[in-house]
């Protein structure tokens, strides 16, 4: 079997995996994390999805709304 073969059919199964088992996904998220923070000293940027954003941005403004003599902000 060529390499290029080979490799493609382990890419399928993997990817075959991940789908029926969404904790695979997050394992290997988790591993590759693990694998850059080994490489010397390195900043990871971790992404956030927005609406975790959104949804702590909603829980600031409830928060200033509701602090007696304080007031809310644009941010």
């Amino acid at each position: 079997m060529p390499k290029a073969s080979f490799r493609r059919q382990k890419l399928v199964e993997a990817a075959n995996v991940m789908q029926e088992n969404s904790a695979a996904l997050q394992l290997r998220y988790l591993q590759t994390m693990s694998d850059m923070s080994n490489k010397n000293a390195s900043t990871i940027v971790f992404p956030l999805p927005m609406d975790i954003m959104e949804a702590f941005k909603d829980m600031k403004a409830k928060h200033m709304a509701s602090a007696p003599g304080t007031k809310q902000d644009d941010a």
